[in-house]
């Protein structure tokens, strides 16, 4: 009886590691199927449909939105300057201040609103840019200890994203 004991024992065992082998290779295969079977990741193939040299004013620009169909807006990196530069004209149609110097990084747009982000975490919040400019100013909280980059607007959540490059020392 003892012998038939260890023996079933020794088969369940033998079934155990069998199993736990098995289960241990596709879990193997699954995680590197991509590696073993040198299959790429998603091919992107970017097509250039228009290029456009912009002015030497606009050799810093550190942030862009579009704004309507033949125009964007953009922010150059050291002047608190809006450019509105068209497309089909290949110049900059209209130059707005809406700050002091500074190193501004972002910008996005809310409906008719444009926040532009400076790396010290200072958001300006810019309305009616095109007609009586409005300019408000907000100081993160956070603005000693981060270089701040990224600027996004979440629709869904209406929220604005601010992102930081790296935090200082």
């Amino acid at each position: 009886m003892l012998l038939n004991k260890n023996r079933i024992f020794k088969n369940l065992l033998g079934l155990k590691i069998i199993v736990f082998l098995c289960v241990a290779l596709i879990t193997t295969l699954v995680i590197f199927k991509d590696f073993i079977l040198k299959s790429e990741q998603e091919d992107y193939h970017y097509k250039l449909v228009r290029e456009w040299t912009l002015p030497d004013e606009l050799n810093e620009i550190s942030g862009m939105i579009h704004l309507d169909k033949n125009r964007m807006i953009c922010i150059q990196d050291e002047d608190g300057y809006l450019f509105i530069y068209n497309f089909k004209s290949k110049s900059i149609d209209q130059k707005i201040k809406f700050g002091p110097g500074g190193d501004y990084e972002s910008i996005t747009k809310v409906n008719d609103t444009i926040y532009v982000l400076r790396s010290d975490g200072k958001l300006f919040e810019i309305k009616n840019a095109f007609k009586n400019i409005d300019v408000n100013t907000y100081q993160s909280n956070y603005s000693s200890r981060y270089n701040f980059e990224g600027l996004s607007f979440d629709s869904v959540q209406n929220r604005l994203f601010i992102a930081p490059k790296y935090k200082l020392k």
